[in-house]
């Protein structure tokens, strides 16, 4: 269990250091082109039933 608690702490970590860097270089509408893509692929696995 510690490891798992481990690596959540460092992703943690990891996605706020590159959200912070990153967070000026991204615009809206990349945003809206990423949510809709991950919401696509997500509706494709439910569709396919791996989800």
């Amino acid at each position: 269990r510690w490891t798992l608690i481990i690596v959540a702490s460092l992703s943690a970590f990891l996605g706020a250091y590159l959200g912070a860097k990153w967070l000026q270089k991204v615009t809206i509408r990349s945003i809206q082109l990423a949510v809709s893509a991950l919401l696509i692929l997500l509706a494709l696995g439910m569709i396919a039933g791996v989800l």
